[in-house]
């Protein structure tokens, strides 16, 4: 894969959440941001496997189920450790996105 920019994961990470947006039932109105929690994306838990699959597909990389579940940790998760986990946001998967495929080159 040629270099590619921080800018760039960052504009392909938002088509692919544009992408499986209108696939679900969010409004047409629907705006997000790199500052958006990834809870507050009107997904499920399917839509976001579908969402790491295409960010998958897209850059050439695998993004292990932990480090996903990092970033949007399932309600079940929350309950078990009796805690408030943290959600990612958009721009924290992008950043995550970009380390992988930096270490990738390095490697």
């Amino acid at each position: 894969m040629p270099a590619i920019t921080q800018e760039q994961i960052q504009q392909e990470v938002y088509d692919c959440i544009k992408k499986v947006a209108e696939r679900t039932e969010a409004s047409p109105e629907f705006k997000f941001s790199l500052d958006t929690s990834l809870e507050e994306l009107p997904f499920d838990s399917l839509d976001i496997v579908d969402l790491q699959m295409q960010l998958e597909d897209r850059f050439d990389i695998k993004i292990p189920d932990k480090s996903m579940k990092r970033l949007y940790p399932l309600k079940i998760d929350i309950v078990m450790q009796q805690e408030k986990l943290r959600y990612g946001t958009v721009g924290d998967l992008a950043a995550y996105i970009y380390r992988r495929l930096s270490q990738t080159k390095a490697a």
